[in-house]
């Protein structure tokens, strides 16, 4: 019991550091944020009638973080704090199970500490952890079922598999309600897990009943989300591609490829030293690959000259981006800049260099002899980690073609639920082929990118207080919210506020404001996807320059300070038309 216990305390640190992160940014802002102003107001609605209402804008079904979020707004409140408080809980555990989850994969303890604080503490963890988006629920029950499909593999019991067995495939097919993507948990690795098992008596046909509960309960509810007003979900039309936004779907599946090298960095930059350089094949490996990413780049610029940026860190996304972290939602005038362009080039460098130096470790280093390791529970044989985890990576690749083979974007938190993954695979291979442990080298990365995401953070919070206190200093002149453009979150509340939905097109309601003319707007004062907001009206809008639109307003501009520069930024209320 005491060996248990002590195997679980850096679970449990994994978990505090965590939370120490997070009250570091100070995280307090009563306004929404990237799209979780949509959840808080389907919460407050569901903890005050005990009804699910979507507004018009959520494609994610939501499910049971409603539930949690409605429980918080019950015992402390129906503030945004309280409600983004839930997801922080949901992100500690989340948090705790991930390093077990590492453990029970065949990452030594040491690896799996460091792995999961590069997880936690990376720039596309942290700042969803203190907001109410869907993110997070969605990585715990992918991480729930692959921890509960490795101790399937792993339990010499047969009451003990069916048991972890129907932990992965129901949990899994009740959780993924939050997110439906998640739900590739049991309709991918949930098989792959049984199939691993086949051999076992009865694992079969339990588990093809436990499949054909889940697959039942989950296209269920996916009927039941088609039918709800004011829903969104986005349809998978793969079949009807657009051939001319082939370019931009290479150009957006390479920057995410790049965008997750980048979030892995702490753990790939451990291959670096490992590289055996005097070895013809390794320098060749090198060589051939930072050629071949040049020829790509080059090819993809030629037909798609505006990828540029996608192809220097940070890359494409919303969670980590030149301006800072998850910026979504811009203001007018053109946002300070966080990273300039010389350590984008390096980060760039660095990336690549990391990338092509594990390649190079595949392709020139032997298996290593397995000593002085002492697993703390069962480990697993790697060729069943790939079989449990490279479908499921697959899948989940596959899906996310659509948005960008349709001309969309393909953000760099849609890689949050495949971390997990690749770092396992990662670890795998170090312990198996480099070395037992992760360098300091690599600690030294997940410090690095700790303080970043802090600082971010905190700047990310800090810039929403000052728009909330420019929006503040409007009301208090009498100024009403739909007069005031400032960024989508609030444009989209005060939409609903005056016709209590957003105008969307995917929506299966034909609204009446579908078919509403524009309001008229200075065309270089337009705000962002005006068609989903018609009931906004010109009058002033927040902006980083005092001379966008209509110009200089009679309010003073509103101040916040960043970290990451230390620097002050000034918010600016200017006139959306010239009276």
């Amino acid at each position: 019991m005491d060996a248990a216990q002590n195997s679980r305390r850096p679970a449990f640190f994994c978990a505090l550091i965590l939370l120490v992160a997070a009250l570091a940014t100070f995280p307090f802002v009563e306004t929404g944020i990237d799209d979780d102003w949509s959840y808080v107001l389907s919460v407050r609605i569901l903890a005050h009638t005990g009804h699910i209402v979507y507004n018009g804008w959520a494609t994610a079904m939501l499910g049971w973080q409603l539930y949690l979020g409605a429980l918080f707004v019950k015992l402390f409140g129906p503030s945004y704090t309280s409600i983004r408080a839930s997801t922080l809980l949901v992100a500690l555990i989340t948090a705790f199970l991930t390093h077990r989850t590492f453990v029970r994969a065949g990452v030594n303890s040491r690896n799996a500490t460091v792995a999961t604080l590069a997880l936690v503490l990376s720039p596309v963890f942290l700042p969803l952890a203190v907001t109410f988006m869907s993110d997070i629920g969605g990585l715990f029950f992918v991480v729930l079922c692959l921890y509960a499909c490795l101790r399937a593999l792993q339990s010499e019991d047969n009451h003990a598999v069916f048991a972890w067995l129907a932990c992965a495939g129901l949990s899994n097919a009740v959780g993924g309600t939050v997110r439906q993507i998640a739900w590739l948990g049991v309709l991918v690795m949930f098989p792959c897990a049984v199939w691993l098992l086949h051999r076992r008596p009865h694992v079969l046909p339990i588990g093809a009943l436990l499949y054909l509960i889940s697959i039942v309960f989950v296209f269920g509810s996916l009927h039941w989300f088609h039918l709800q007003p004011y829903a969104g979900p986005e349809p998978l039309n793969l079949a009807v591609a657009n051939t001319r936004y082939l370019p931009h779907l290479a150009v957006q599946m390479l920057s995410l490829f790049l965008s997750a090298a980048l979030f892995l960095l702490p753990v790939l930059i451990a291959f670096v030293p490992a590289v055996p350089l005097r070895n013809p094949r390794a320098t060749a490996v090198l060589g051939f690959g930072a050629l071949f990413f040049i020829a790509a780049a080059c090819f993809l610029v030629a037909f798609h000259p505006s990828s540029t940026a996608s192809l220097i860190a940070p890359f494409h996304g919303t969670a980590i981006t030149r301006f800072g972290l998850a910026i979504t939602f811009p203001i007018k005038g053109f946002g300070p800049i966080a990273l300039t362009p010389l350590p984008r080039l390096l980060i760039t460098f660095v990336v690549l260099m990391a990338l092509l130096s594990f390649v190079a470790v595949l392709f020139t280093r032997r298996p290593i002899p397995q000593v002085d390791q002492t697993p703390v529970s069962p480990s697993i044989a790697f060729q069943s980690l790939l079989v449990l985890i490279v479908p499921f990576v697959l899948a989940y690749l596959v899906l996310l073609l659509p948005r960008g083979i349709h001309g969309g974007f393909v953000f760099d938190r849609y890689l949050l639920l495949l971390l997990p993954a690749g770092l396992i695979l990662l670890l795998r291979i170090l312990q198996l082929r480099v070395q037992p442990n992760l360098p300091r080298l690599s600690s030294a990365f997940v410090l690095l990118f700790a303080l970043y995401a802090v600082a971010g953070t905190h700047d990310l919070f800090s810039m929403y207080r000052a728009r909330l206190a420019a929006i503040d200093e409007l009301r208090a002149a009498g100024i009403p919210d739909n007069a005031i453009d400032a960024a989508f979150e609030h444009n989209a509340v005060a939409q609903i506020n005056s016709t209590g939905y957003i105008v969307n097109p995917n929506s299966l309601l034909d609204t009446p404001e579908k078919q509403t003319p524009l309001p008229a707007f200075p065309i270089a004062c337009q705000p962002d996807q005006p068609w989903l907001v018609p009931a906004l009206v010109p009058g002033y809008a927040l902006s980083y320059d005092p001379n966008a639109c209509g110009g200089p307003s009679r309010f003073a501009p509103v101040t916040y300070r960043e970290w990451l520069l230390a620097r002050t930024i000034p918010v600016y209320i200017v006139n959306t038309a010239k009276p």
